[in-house]
């Protein structure tokens, strides 16, 4: 047994994709919601022209969530010379069948539709998107009493974000990432959500945004892999977050131990993805980090397996298996020693 195999048996616990068993019902609701909005939009006369995921699951780095919560990021596309001049009347389209097919707490936000299904674990984000002759799209901003200068169509590269994520690109100088090295990334990247949703106080876990999170990722990366493709996670993700801390500049003091976090999206519109509550939760991030990299250095320090693993437990939760005590013999003492 190996440390290695605990990751690897952890990530299979806490990864979800759309094909999962647990996502099986959400799936069809989201797809049957989906036709919904299609027919409505084709009577307004800007039918649906194609439509793509967005978020953990356009990336594959989706984990299940401790409260059994599915989050579906969908862009729905439509030409822009069928589309209204107020991206918003395609918002309230999407809202008008939402309210119709029992979800609760539908929203018309800036960027976005939202709701939650009422008699599911569904929690459902819509962006609308026009598409110009050039392949060029623009994301429909307001909300229903927004100002006519805020109801307008933005260039977007919402594509070329999840292409990038996607990539090989390596964003800390090192060579492109082979396809093992980019599976790492990923990985990392659930073990870090699972992290933020199980130890981040909860007054603050709503926002850590996966995307900050995964921005951060990307662009600090450090793969761990040796010449014969064993790879370790637990020393990639303790030089990742190191770098995310000591090299990058996201986290800016405001005061005396107080941090502002920052971390714009690197394709337009270039947002910061904290720019309305960095100031508010920038501070729990940044020692939620430290914290969090400080253990991953207790663990990698302690020789064996089942302590090591009782420390991990304690940042990611009871999904990270703690090995059975093994049987004592005068040479191990009751400890298995760990293995690479």
């Amino acid at each position: 047994m190996s440390l290695r195999k605990q990751f690897r048996t952890f990530d299979r616990a806490i990864y979800l994709t759309k094909q999962s068993d647990e996502y099986k019902e959400a799936r069809k609701k989201e797809h049957s919601i989906l036709q919904d909005i299609a027919k409505k939009y084709k009577e307004n006369g800007y039918p649906i022209i194609k439509h793509f995921r967005q978020g953990s699951f356009a990336t594959d780095t989706a984990i299940k969530k401790l409260d059994g919560d599915f989050d579906v990021d969908r862009a729905i596309v439509i030409k822009k010379d069928d589309a209204p001049e107020n991206p918003v009347d395609c918002k309230k389209a999407i809202y008008d069948v939402l309210e119709n097919r029992g979800f609760i707490n539908h929203k018309i936000k800036t960027p976005c539709v939202t709701a939650d299904y009422a008699s599911l674990k569904l929690h459902i984000d819509y962006a609308v998107y026009q598409l110009d002759d050039l392949d060029d799209f623009s994301i429909g901003l307001g909300k229903e009493y927004s100002k006519p200068e805020n109801k307008i169509w933005e260039y977007s590269q919402s594509k070329e974000f999840i292409d990038w994520i996607n990539s090989s690109e390596n964003c800390t100088g090192f060579s492109d990432l082979t396809n093992e090295e980019k599976l790492q990334f990923k990985r990392l990247v659930r073990f870090v959500k699972r992290w933020r949703d199980y130890k981040i106080p909860q007054s603050h876990k709503e926002y850590v945004y996966s995307i900050g999170l995964t921005i951060m990722l990307k662009e600090s990366f450090h793969s761990v892999i040796d010449e014969n493709g064993v790879e370790d996670d637990l020393k990639s993700l303790i030089l990742t977050i190191e770098y995310i801390l000591d090299h990058k500049s996201y986290f800016t003091i405001l005061g005396q131990d107080q941090y502002n976090v920052n971390v714009r999206i690197p394709f337009a519109p270039k947002i910061d993805v904290f720019r309305k509550h960095g100031k508010t939760h920038g501070t729990v991030l940044r020692n939620s980090l430290k914290s969090l990299v400080d253990k991953l250095m207790e663990a990698s320090k302690e020789e064996v397996l089942r302590k090591q693993c009782i420390i991990l437990q304690t940042v990611f939760g009871d999904d990270f298996e703690v090995p059975d005590d093994p049987k004592p013999s005068n040479e191990s003492h009751g400890y298995e020693k760990v293995v690479s």
